[in-house]
């Protein structure tokens, strides 16, 4: 770190954000703003402890002379760091964006200034057919997508969770568009886009019915074929979080869903190929395998657009 630069150290609420970032970027490895990713070890074990613990490491080397304060989650305690050392991040700590957020202060007189990393990493949202709309919902990781195209022109996505499962999604031969609107559709957003894994988790938790744990527990593995099929055919009026611009939508029957359920008829699904605000494409499906709602951000989506 230059001399000029560590003059600035701590900072003062005069201090630019720009020379802020300037100066902290040297202090981490990897440093924010670039792609990091989870520990290979700690990913294997995650299919066996089935815990959010699973994470990486962030090395922190502050100046000599200087802590760093450092916030990872508001529901714990800072973290001070006046020497190198290694700090981890888990899935709580991801956006759905795959995105984590550290804020960093460098003494009393200093704000804080709030560094993000990305990771390859997406969080699904979804609700089962038991489950109540609107209501809980069940997060789940996404560790990548691969995107495959035949000669004859097939298109499909494999969806890659961290916990093991594999979905699989074709698409039609030719896509279509659902009906555009004259004016700016009116956004409806079921949860903020910087919510985080754990807070997401949470939510589903507390918003649960209370005598669901004790009536509805294991119901998928109790529910006899013909009553889901009921449940299929009372749909429920589901509201459609992506916007209708530049979307197209398909029969349910495309999206496979995990491999050890049979696709739905009856549903349907939308996409659109880029998302600004999820960085990335987005399908939503109503009635699907065995979910009454998913919403999946997928980020190798744009390779199967139509050419």
């Amino acid at each position: 770190m230059s001399k000029n630069a560590a003059s600035l150290l701590p900072f003062n609420s005069e201090v630019p954000l720009s020379s802020r970032l300037a100066v902290l970027r040297v202090c981490f490895s990897p440093s924010f703003d670039s792609p990091v990713e989870f520990d290979p070890f700690e990913i294997s074990q995650f299919e066996e402890k089935k815990t959010d613990a699973v994470g990486g490491y962030i090395q922190v080397t502050p100046p000599k002379g200087i802590c760093f304060i450092i916030t990872r989650r508001a529901n714990e305690p800072d973290e001070r760091v006046c020497a190198s050392q290694p700090l981890k991040f888990d899935l709580s700590d991801l956006d759905s964006k795959g995105n984590f957020h550290w804020t960093v202060r460098t003494g009393v007189q200093d704000f804080g200034t709030v560094v993000h990393w990305q990771t390859p990493y997406r969080v699904a949202r979804m609700m089962n057919l038991t489950m109540r709309w609107p209501g809980p919902i069940v997060p789940k990781i996404i560790k990548g997508c691969e995107a495959t195209r035949t000669s004859q022109g097939t298109r499909k996505i494999y969806i890659r969770f961290i916990d093991g499962e594999t979905w699989t999604t074709s698409f039609p031969e030719k896509d279509e568009m659902i009906p555009q609107p004259e004016k700016m559709p009116n956004l409806y957003v079921l949860e903020s886009p910087e919510t985080s894994f754990a807070a997401l988790a949470e939510s589903s938790s507390k918003s649960a019915p209370q005598n669901d744990k004790s009536e509805h527990a294991h119901e998928d593995d109790k529910t006899p074929k013909k009553a889901v099929t009921k449940k299929i055919e009372e749909k429920e009026n589901i509201t459609w979080q992506i916007s209708q611009r530049s979307t197209f939508h398909m029969s349910s029957r495309y999206f496979a869903g995990p491999d050890s359920l049979p696709p739905l008829g009856g549903g349907e699904c939308r996409y659109r190929y880029e998302d600004a605000e999820s960085a990335s494409g987005l399908m939503e499906c109503h009635y699907v395998s065995n979910f009454k709602w998913v919403y999946i951000p997928l980020t190798c989506l744009s390779q199967v657009r139509q050419q």
